[in-house]
Order: C-alpha cells, then structure tokens, then sequence
C-alpha cells in the first residue's frame, strides 16, 4: 500500500513538473514572439520615417529651386 502511495505522489510530481517546464517554454515562447513583433514594428516605423522624411527634404529642396529660379 505504501508504495503504491509513494508511487502515485511522484507521479503525479513528475506530471506537475512537467506541466510546470511546459507552461514555461509557451511563456517564452510567447515573450519571444511579442518581442520579435515590437522590433520589427519598430523597424517598419523607422523606415517609414525615413521614407517620409526623404519625400519632405525632396519638397523643401523642389520650393527651394523655384525660389532660386525666381531670382
């Protein structure tokens, strides 16, 4: 009876151990994920403001050509 008892805890020790390493693995998984996505969402973003950037010096050197065709 008794090992059958002590057989039994460990088992169900050893499932929880498990089940514990697994719940860790997902969490970071996960943590690794969301990590990824908020750098590539700040990649994108800093080439955007590249992008739009570029477009706003191609403006304010376009107006200062006119200005200086004015002239």
């Amino acid at each position: 009876e008794n090992k059958r008892v002590v057989i039994k805890t460990t088992t169900t020790i050893i499932i929880l151990i498990v089940i514990i390493i697994i719940i860790i693995i997902i969490i970071i998984i996960i943590i690794i994920i969301i990590i990824t996505i908020i750098i590539i969402i700040i990649i994108i973003n800093n080439n955007n403001n590249n992008i739009s950037n570029m477009k706003y010096n191609n403006e304010i050197k376009v107006l200062m050509l006119d200005r200086y065709h004015d002239h």
